[in-house]
């Protein structure tokens, strides 16, 4: 059985974007992870005594992601017990998002990108790139 790892943002954009996905492969016979992850920056409790999320927050926002995954789970036709959902706090989400591909065996990672042009994507540091170069498996990289 292919392991498929999709990496979720919480926007509507990108579950628009994901729903593509079944026009790319087929899923029938894969097991799909369904992962987001929340980057908790460090820092010093002496200079900003409060980061987001709260570590109080931390188990109503994951169950709350859980919820949203499961039902981008049923939109894509994922069998219930093909489908592994999975939400993490992380320092660093490329960090983590490669440490759940080896952990997981992926054959594919699924992103869906925010095709930034022009100056912001200058600035900013793309998860798909990261992926394409990085990734212990293919990557399959979905714009909207």
């Amino acid at each position: 059985m292919k392991e498929v790892v999709v990496c979720v943002d919480l926007t509507k954009e990108c579950f628009e974007t994901l729903k593509k996905i079944t026009a790319k492969i087929d899923l029938t016979h894969s097991r799909v992870h369904l992962i987001h992850v929340f980057e908790s920056p460090l820092h010093d409790e002496d200079l900003a005594p409060f980061t987001f999320p709260l570590n109080q927050q931390h188990r109503e926002l994951e169950l709350k992601t859980i919820d949203s995954l499961k039902s981008l789970g049923l939109e894509l036709g994922v069998r219930q017990n093909n489908l592994i959902i999975k939400c993490f706090f992380s320092l660093s989400k490329k960090d983590k998002i490669k440490a759940y591909l080896d952990e997981a065996r992926a054959n594919l990672v699924v992103i869906a990108t925010r095709s930034r042009h022009g100056i912001v994507g200058l600035f900013t540091s793309s998860l798909a790139d990261f992926l394409n170069s990085f990734s212990p498996c293919n990557v399959l990289v979905l714009r909207p």
